[in-house]
Parts: structure tokens; sequence; C-alpha cells
């Protein structure tokens, strides 16, 4: 199965639970992330923007991944 739509957590599960026979879910060539490469400006940003800016720049903007690295990074450096 092809998929015409952005990287999101959970795109794969929603696939399945409307196509219960899909083996394999992948996103169409327009919508797969790039590689990432290092923002200009990296040098003295916090964490959490540069993971952002990491997630735009590859294509994978989500909200919920970004404040589950958030919440992470607030318990590790705590």
């Amino acid at each position: 199965m092809i998929v015409e739509e952005q990287p999101r957590v959970g795109l794969t599960d929603d696939v399945r639970e409307l196509l219960p026979g899909a083996v394999e879910v992948m996103l169409d060539e327009r919508f797969r992330p790039v590689p990432a490469t290092r923002p200009a400006g990296a040098a003295g940003r916090s964490p959490r923007g540069l993971f952002r800016a990491y997630l735009a720049a590859t294509g994978r903007q989500d909200e919920q991944v970004a404040a589950l690295f958030e919440r992470l990074y607030d318990e590790v450096s705590g």
C-alpha cells in the first residue's frame, strides 16, 4: 500500500485498521522525508529548537513527537 500523506505517528496502524490486508505501508516518494542536514545557525540553539528544526527539515513535523522529545529531554536534563 502506497500512502500519499505526510509521515506521522500511527499512520501505518491507521492504514492497517482501514485495510487489514495491507502487508507493507510505504509513503509516496513525494512525501518521504529527506536526509537531514545541519541547519544554518545551529550553534547556540537549544536542544528543543534543534529537534524542531530537524523535524521541519526532514518533513517529519509532528507535534506529538516534538512534545514527547521535550518531555523526555526535561526528564533527562532535569
